[in-house]
């Protein structure tokens, strides 16, 4: 099927494991995209279930899906491997269960040539499993008093200083970016399963001379309690791959020293999200204490007693609980 032979405008990521009960929507949506002169390029992470299955009939009916396998290796490496193939002008990402609206892309694209920008930050949607819509992310609303995000107006780090680990800057999948300008910096995820973008989109962030904003809501984030995110798992400690990528980020750009808060902020804040879904915290408290010195080690080992008091409590509580009901 030859929609368009001309270059691509856009380049959409969708790194893939093991996704059959969800891929299909996910891909229907980029197929129905109306711009015309794009591309979506698949990785396939090694699947055991049928999702290759699902990727080469698309493959087979559209020549804009472009089909590659790697052995499991993560949605970082995943990435990574994508970002090698694509051939757009710009770079877009797509997590496998998610979808976006028909006209994304097209918006975003024409948006973007016209204010000549690196990266692009637009609004999305959370949705449970059951297509309840249960909460609209609007980031012009979470920066309301703040800075003024304006669709007219481009910005850069420094606008939103206090903010630049945080607010829309985690995910890789609200934006989209020129794809010279990522070859340019050299601009990597890490390569790991979990919290992958972190490094990536902070590197783009500090790097980007011209951040645009759209307001409107294009992205549908599926939220699954089955989701890596929200399991109890020693995969967990791949945030310290993570957190090493971040430090050589912020090295390279050079302002450790003017973000220093809000950077310790932020590895405060991301230590303790790990810490609360991981099994081993012995271990991850002994990793902790290697890498973080002086008064911010010991503001992370306060955090950590805190929640460990939270967990005795908890299993106190349950305990209590499970004893009446045999009484």
């Amino acid at each position: 099927m030859n929609i368009s032979s001309a270059k691509p405008k856009i380049s959409v990521i969708i790194p893939i494991y093991n996704m059959k009960k969800y891929l299909k929507k996910s891909l229907l949506s980029l197929k129905a995209q109306t711009l015309k002169e794009i591309e979506f390029i698949c990785v396939n992470d090694g699947s055991t279930d049928k999702s290759l299955e699902i990727l080469n009939k698309f493959a087979q009916s559209d020549e804009r899906f472009k089909i590659f396998n790697q052995q499991n290796s993560g949605a970082g490496k995943a990435r990574n491997n994508g970002l090698t193939r694509a051939n757009g002008e710009y770079i877009a990402f797509l997590d496998p269960d998610d979808w976006v609206d028909s006209t994304t892309y097209e918006k975003l694209f024409n948006q973007a040539k016209k204010q000549n920008c690196d990266l692009l930050v637009f609004n999305y949607k959370n949705i449970d499993e059951n297509g309840k819509i249960l909460s609209f992310v609007r980031f012009k609303d979470k920066f309301k008093g703040f800075f003024d995000l304006n669709s007219e107006k481009c910005f850069n780090w420094r606008d939103i200083k206090e903010k630049v680990f945080g607010g829309f800057f985690y995910s890789s999948w609200n934006k989209i970016y020129k794809k010279d300008f990522i070859t340019k910096n050299k601009i990597q995820f890490t390569d790991c399963s979990m919290s992958e973008d972190n490094a990536f989109v902070f590197a783009s962030t500090l790097m980007a001379e011209k951040i645009g904003y759209n307001d409107d809501v294009f992205y549908n984030y599926l939220f699954r309690n089955s989701s890596a995110v929200h399991k109890v798992t020693d995969k967990n400690f791949c945030i310290f791959k993570v957190y090493d990528a971040v430090m050589s980020v912020i090295k390279k750009c050079g302002v450790s020293l003017e973000l220093k808060k809000e950077l310790d902020d932020y590895i405060e804040d991301t230590l303790l999200y790990h810490y609360k879904r991981i099994k081993s915290r012995d271990k991850y408290e002994e990793i902790c204490k290697k890498k973080l010195t002086g008064d911010m080690f010991n503001r992370v080992s306060q955090k950590f007693l805190e929640q460990k008091n939270v967990f005795l409590k908890l299993n106190e509580i349950l305990e209590t609980l499970s004893k009446s009901k045999k009484d």
